[in-house]
């Protein structure tokens, strides 16, 4: 016994001459086409079988950083941290269009022009949330060691925005500063994280906070640094000139060179980012 297979529709073609010269007829055997049908429904089996990978090349699910804003909310957290399939960096673009919200948002319901007419407690919150951004957006990197992650921490950051706020003096080069002459906190003396010295003899301070004001206030009251002030917040005129008077003059120093070492620690760690 033979089937005959052909098309009695002719909806794709002109005339029924061009569908008979397409489609010609075909004897199959039946045997065949039974076989063919098997081979075919076993390939749609295989395609609709779940994937599965050997145990040691199971996909993880990762944590990436995702920037959401919602400024209807109170307790809204503008760097929130989210789980999602894909890793995602946060950029530095990002990052600073975040801050710039974050902080026009608080400037546009108070009424002021600047961030140094609010409240202490109003301004440390505001830098609360971005030194916890800064933290997301260094760890997104996933290229700094756990000590350093560890020493830029969101009190250390919030120490640095709050005399910048005060003082005018940039955060990135508050926070360099401490990093360079504590070593990244190896060699801290009594909270003294800026190897000030008084009466030949280092300084001692009863907290982090207390050292912040201290060398901040020197630096302000010093009439060599009175042209950084006038200057807006370049770090890298800063870097220079507190390397020439500073650094080089401490005799407590622990690094050679360390407006050099500012500069670099500045633009690897993006806390110019910080400067505003």
């Amino acid at each position: 016994m033979e089937l005959a297979i052909y098309n009695r529709s002719n909806l794709f073609f002109e005339n029924k001459e061009q569908a008979q010269y397409a489609i010609k007829l075909k004897k199959i055997n039946p045997k065949d086409l039974l076989l063919t049908m098997l081979i075919f429904l076993a390939i749609i089996k295989t395609f609709d079988a779940p994937l599965s990978f050997p145990r040691s090349y199971e996909p993880q699910e990762s944590l990436i950083i995702k920037r959401e804003i919602n400024f209807e909310s109170e307790q809204a957290n503008v760097f929130s941290i989210v789980k999602s399939s894909m890793p995602i960096k946060i950029s530095e673009t990002a990052f600073l269009e975040q801050r710039q919200l974050l902080v026009s948002k608080h400037l546009i319901e108070h009424g002021v022009s600047s961030l140094c007419f609010l409240e202490n407690e109003k301004i440390t919150a505001i830098h609360h949330e971005i030194a916890k951004g800064f933290r997301k957006h260094l760890i997104s990197q996933n290229k700094y060691t756990q000590e350093q992650i560890s020493f830029l921490s969101e009190d250390m950051i919030i120490l640095a925005l709050n005399m910048q706020n005060k003082y005018q003096i940039p955060a990135s080069v508050l926070i360099s500063k401490a990093i360079t002459q504590s070593d990244w906190g190896r060699l801290v003396y009594e909270k003294n994280l800026f190897q000030v010295v008084e009466n030949n003899d280092l300084k001692s301070y009863d907290s982090y906070a207390a050292a912040f004001e201290d060398f901040s206030k020197k630096l302000t009251a010093n009439p060599q640094f009175a042209s950084l002030f006038v200057g807006g917040k370049d770090y890298k005129s800063w870097t220079d000139k507190l390397g020439k008077i500073v650094c080089n003059d401490s005799i407590f120093a622990p690094t050679p060179n360390c407006y050099n070492k500012m500069g670099e620690i500045i633009k690897s760690h993006h806390l110019d980012l910080l400067d505003f």
